[in-house]
């Protein structure tokens, strides 16, 4: 993704990604930040030599905050009759994601 975005992934080595939130002052959570963490988090399900994922803020003081409800309409619409919504899936992907997650939040 070449624009900026409130979600950055890196891959500092083949075993290990970083996953950086940043949306200052607050670390607001939009519609943005969802889809894009979505669309890392469906990636690294293909990632055979992926085995860590850090999530971390590079905005003081917040890791993640809450979703800004004004951006609702923003996010993309199940695709399917039986498709979840995206953070539904999101959140009911990551417990099953085949990596160890960590939070660094200090």
């Amino acid at each position: 993704m070449n624009e900026s975005s409130t979600v950055v992934f890196e891959r500092p080595t083949p075993k290990i990604a970083t996953i950086t939130f940043s949306n200052p002052p607050a670390n607001v959570v939009l519609a943005e930040t969802a889809v894009r963490l979505y669309e890392i988090v469906r990636e690294l399900e293909t990632e055979p030599e992926i085995q860590v994922v850090v999530f971390r803020s590079d905005v003081p003081d917040f890791f993640v905050n809450h979703f800004d409800l004004a951006a609702i309409d923003d996010l993309p619409a199940p695709d399917g009759e039986n498709a979840l919504p995206i953070w539904t899936d999101l959140v009911l992907r990551l417990p099953k994601a085949p990596y160890i997650t960590i939070a660094s939040i200090r």
